[in-house]
């Protein structure tokens, strides 16, 4: 390859990458938003709609086997499941949950400014945990099993850092 179809090459490179970054901060921006939402309305079903709305755009953000929302209960300030999808998954991913809040990884989560991922029971797929929260305080926890590797969403987007430790 002569230094002219090198440097095409090399200016092509960063053109992708640049398409890829923009493309990871608008979903970064777009997950962001998804905590904006009131949570706590008083009607049942309209809650619910809008924890399903919140896991499908995450799903079409990233592809989950499954993913849940965790709502702060306001009286004990314990994190409750809220939503499952698929619902049939609640219990596994409720028993992943209970092993990151045993071993202090859902209270790391808590601290972190944006989403941060974990392994999952058996070492074998990849948790991401993202707190919901308002300027105030948090209101919930979006947690998603992931349906393909950590590494492959890395390399499509290139978003922070600490999201590759």
């Amino acid at each position: 390859m002569d230094d002219k179809k090198l440097f095409e090459f090399q200016e092509k490179q960063i053109q992708v990458l640049r398409e890829e970054k923009a493309a990871a901060m608008e979903a970064l921006d777009l997950a962001s938003s998804l905590a904006t939402f009131s949570i706590h309305s008083h009607d049942k079903q309209e809650s619910k709609n809008l924890l399903r709305e919140i896991c499908s755009r995450a799903n079409r953000m990233i592809s989950f086997k499954m993913a849940a929302i965790y709502l702060v209960d306001e009286s004990t300030q314990d994190f409750i499941p809220a939503f499952s999808a698929p619902p049939s998954n609640a219990k596994a991913l409720n028993r992943e949950v209970q092993g990151l809040i045993g071993d202090q990884s859902f209270a790391f989560a808590l601290q972190a400014e944006g989403p941060i991922f974990f392994l999952n029971e058996d070492k074998t797929s990849h948790l991401l945990l993202h707190t919901l929260s308002t300027q105030s305080r948090v209101r919930g926890m979006f947690v998603g099993l992931l349906s393909q590797g950590k590494e492959l969403i890395l390399e499509v987007h290139p978003v922070k850092a600490y999201l590759a430790s």
